[in-house]
């Protein structure tokens, strides 16, 4: 059985948390994070899902605003490995990004014949650059 978008949320939201509360100075994989528990299925509300997705985007969002340019090349920790902090946000960005598509995917199933584009919809591309030209 495939994961709910809850479940996924719940996932990317413990994710984030974990790998950017103290990003410079201790291991992104804290040592109180269940992955495993992130995964067990149960009922879900939607104010359940709102708050799990703003804790972890907010602190994705207060720790990059920390960040200096200097701060690209510092080394971090993400499960035992060491590695930039630049490349660091790369793989989280990757990481997010594969489940942020599963689940617009799921959306897109569930919302079938009523699923409105995120994005140019097909056969409007032309369109879409002819009205950028125009601008």
């Amino acid at each position: 059985m495939g994961n709910s978008v809850a479940m996924l949320v719940r996932h990317v939201s413990g994710n984030l948390v974990s790998r950017f509360t103290n990003f410079l100075t201790e291991d992104g994989e804290k040592p109180d994070r269940d992955r495993d528990a992130e995964f067990v299925e149960r009922p879900y509300t939607r104010a359940e899902v709102n708050d799990m997705m703003r804790r972890g985007f907010g602190v994705v969002d207060a720790t990059l605003a920390s960040l200096t340019d200097d701060d690209v090349t510092r080394m971090v920790t993400i499960r035992g490995e060491q590695m930039t902090v630049h490349a660091a946000l790369a793989r989280s960005l990757a990481h997010i990004a594969n489940h942020m598509g599963q689940i617009v995917l799921i959306a897109k199933m569930t919302a079938a014949g009523s699923w409105q584009s995120l994005s140019i919809p097909r056969g409007k591309s032309s369109a879409f650059n002819e009205q950028l030209r125009g601008r």
